[in-house]
């Protein structure tokens, strides 16, 4: 029940990120509200937390920026960027181009 009510509560700030993000400054916390909201999903949902290290493996400056404010982050929200490290799918994808070329090779 716990563990619903936060992804829960993690899709509602994404959201309301994602809305509040272009908005003038009065209402400029959508970034905060982002960060919050996918720190608590990384930390309760396995398929956002793939997801998250996919795009930090494609995107170098996401990845970048990822790691810079995670040591700003408070104690409750910070670790995303251990997480969501993106060397176990750079592993996993340099295994599956050996495998296929030992299978195409052999």
């Amino acid at each position: 029940m716990r563990r619903t009510l936060l992804v829960a509560l993690g899709w509602i700030l994404v959201v309301l990120g994602a809305i509040f993000t272009p908005l003038p400054p009065p209402f400029a916390f959508g970034g905060v509200m982002l960060i919050v909201g996918l720190s608590i999903l990384t930390a309760n949902s396995k398929t956002v937390r793939r997801w998250v290290q996919s795009a930090r493996y494609r995107y170098k400056t996401f990845s970048d920026l990822v790691d810079r404010i995670d040591g700003f982050l408070p104690s409750i929200v910070s670790g995303i960027g251990k997480r969501t490290a993106p060397e176990p799918v750079s592993r996993l994808r340099r295994l599956k181009r050996q495998r296929g070329s030992t299978e195409n090779g052999a």
